[in-house]
């Protein structure tokens, strides 16, 4: 299937990047290249990354059950105390850690130690991101503060532990991965409980035993992580005692899952988490925690994964930036709630329509073109009580691999048989094929026969957010064909395999999961279900409580809503002491919905100001969160505009 998801190519990266570089030349930075405090990185070249290791090297036998649940639930430990210390001044500056005792911790499981750094060096190099490098406790000391990223220090020493605590203390930012500081200079572990109290986060487990949790997942409009579609999979490679870590923070920022992200066994993946906390100082820190190790960014896409890195990296330097929200008001998530015709519409359909209704819900049907006849007046009664009605077929059955002529008929015949003796149908409506079962050609002919909108199984992205498919079929229609990813499975999928009670235990984790990740959540049902009252009324509720944070919507609403959403661009240029919000919309009248821009705030809760350049039309930044404003555009005029931001504490 051939599309490119919008803001998952390198493009925005290198625009946005282009940026951060030049402020942070103008904040005083030397050069583009490495200001080296030691040792040239020549002199310990790459020479055996891909060694195996002794998988209790890095995580010793004990530490984990076999589960990969952590084993023991200590207290964590208390951070030595910072004495003597003040807030500095915020220095937009990367420095690159490499620590003395990791070194010689790496080189006794027979890893080459300048593999972390070697990896980092190129990609800041990549970007342009200026940076130092420091090797000792001392040079840490003596660091002003900005951002200091701890690339696999997974031994350290005691004054290498408290240079890192001073540091965030007096408000320097961490970006730290994998397992920080849990081995001690001789190489004893030491456990997880310091990493822990640095970064406030909570490790829960790891990957070892569960082999296809190797798919990293970001998050959608994320401030660390907003370059990507909500839901990308990112794979890493299984490597024996490499294994990543899952954890718990107040903020989470990805989750490790497997291709078809199901959850057959509900546990918690996060794999990501980031926040800004006070010190004891009353300085403001940033972090960012990826919870895999450098090591698996060697097999991991790199246009991907480096959207994860660049995005984390402004953040944490404190740079503005400007994205396109995903749905309407920046809402977290958004549901769609799907009725699919598996017999004949009677009154044993209203009950759950009533259910709807009592929820203030709205569902769109999916029906078949074959005895259409016979479901035509419950079909009307739920089209004049708001539901949508939209195509599923002319019989029940798949079109995979079915000759794309005769797919082209049979959709041709659905749509003269709904025509003649169905219900009224909006012109144009959803089509959403039986059982998911359908291949290129079925996309391709949706889109030149001008359907909406087409839900599919996950094969059909990599990520969780609809998108506007352009393959062959929808290069001459002035409206696309806007194609979304189904990843939650339905009640009745889950039946073939487990009973009820489990079966909605399952479809309530995958929904929670889908819906953090920031997903389209297609819950799918079909007609005169056999799921009982009360399950389906537990996950109508999982839906209905969360109206604050998850937009629920029919199918052509959510394909109005993504074509609008098309059409604007979003992006910040110029210095730190001069940032630009750029936005352009295309078409040929103003944005009929409440298309959202979010911003990235340098400190929180800070108050952003946009002053006007040229024709642009005035705007007002409203407080999304403590780290998001939120620009509301619903109205404006197709062009191109700027204005001058401006921060200020609240």
């Amino acid at each position: 299937m051939n599309h490119t998801p919008r803001h998952s190519t390198p493009a925005p990266l290198r625009t946005l990047c282009l940026g951060v570089a030049a402020a942070l030349c103008l904040a005083g930075c030397a050069s583009k290249g490495p200001a080296k405090d030691g040792a040239d990185a020549a002199a310990e070249p790459v020479r055996n990354p891909l060694n195996p290791v002794d998988p209790a090297h890095f995580m010793p036998r004990g530490a984990f059950d076999a589960d990969g649940n952590r084993v023991g639930a200590s207290a964590t430990a208390p951070l030595p105390p910072s004495t003597g210390l003040a807030p500095s001044p915020f220095r937009p500056e990367v420095l690159l850690y490499v620590s003395p005792a990791s070194r010689s911790f790496y080189k006794r499981g027979d890893v080459d130690p300048a593999i972390n750094r070697v990896l980092w060096e190129r990609f800041l190099a990549k970007y342009e991101i200026p940076y130092r490098v420091i090797e000792d406790a001392a040079g840490l000391q003596q660091a002003a503060t900005g951002v200091l990223v701890l690339p696999g220090n997974v031994a350290l020493d005691n004054d290498e532990r408290q240079a890192i605590v001073d540091f965030r203390a007096r408000g320097g930012s961490l970006f730290a991965s994998w397992m920080l500081g849990t081995h001690d200079a001789g190489g004893s572990w030491r456990g997880l409980d310091w990493m822990e109290s640095l970064l406030g986060i909570r490790v829960v487990g790891n990957t070892a035993p569960h082999e296809e949790d190797r798919y990293i997942n970001p998050y959608g409009d994320s401030p660390v992580i907003h370059a990507l579609p909500a839901g990308t999979r990112i794979w890493t490679e299984r490597a024996a005692g490499w294994w990543p870590l899952r954890v718990s923070g107040r903020n989470e920022a990805a989750q490790l899952r497997t291709w078809s992200r199901t959850m057959d066994t509900p546990r918690p993946q996060v794999a990501a988490v980031f926040d800004e906390t006070a010190t004891p100082t009353g300085a403001t820190s940033r972090m960012v925690y990826f919870g895999w190790p450098e090591r698996l960014w060697m097999a991991a896409d790199p246009g991907k994964h480096e959207g994860l890195l660049y995005d984390s990296l402004t953040w944490l330097l404190r740079q503005p930036a400007a994205w396109v929200a995903n749905w309407p008001g920046a809402k977290q998530s958004a549901y769609m709630t799907a009725v699919y015709m598996a017999d004949v519409f009677n009154d044993n359909d209203l009950p759950f329509a009533d259910r709807l209704a009592n929820r203030r819900m709205h569902a769109t049907y999916f029906i078949l073109g074959f005895e259409i006849d016979k479901s035509r007046a419950t079909l009307e009664t739920l089209r004049k009580r708001g539901h949508e009605l939209a195509y599923e077929g002319d019989e029940y059955v798949g079109f995979r691999d079915v000759p794309i002529e005769e797919q082209a008929a049979r959709l041709e015949k659905m749509r003269q048989d709904v025509a003649a003796n169905g219900p009224q149908m909006p012109d144009p409506a959803g089509f959403y094929p039986p059982m998911d079962d359908v291949d290129e050609n079925t996309v391709a002919t949706a889109a030149r026969l001008g359907f909406a909108y087409m839900p599919t199984w996950v094969q059909s992205t990599d990520g969780c957010i609809p998108f506007l498919y352009t393959g062959p079929g929808g290069e001459a229609r002035a409206r696309p064909l806007v194609q979304f990813p189904r990843i939650t499975r339905g009640l009745e999928e889950l039946l073939e395999f487990f009973d009820e009670t489990e079966a909605t235990a399952i479809n309530l984790a995958e929904y929670d999961a889908s819906n953090r990740m920031g997903c389209i959540n297609v819950m799918r049902f079909a007609n005169q279900s056999l799921v009982s009252a009360e399950a389906q009324e537990a996950l109508l509720d999982a839906h209905a409580n969360r109206r604050d944070e998850a937009w629920g919507a029919t199918g052509m609403q959510v394909a109005e809503w993504w074509l609008e959403r098309a059409r604007v661009q979003a992006t910040v240029s110029g210095t730190t002491n001069a940032p630009v919000l750029a936005v352009s919309v295309a078409g040929e009248r103003p944005l009929r919905q409440a298309v959202t821009v979010l911003v990235n705030l340098p400190f929180a809760d800070a108050v952003l100001s946009l002053a006007a350049d040229g024709d642009a039309p005035p705007l007002t930044a409203e407080r999304k969160d403590a780290l998001r404003a939120a620009i509301n555009l619903e109205g404006m005029p197709p062009g191109e505009y700027r204005w001058a931001m401006s921060f200020a504490p609240r």
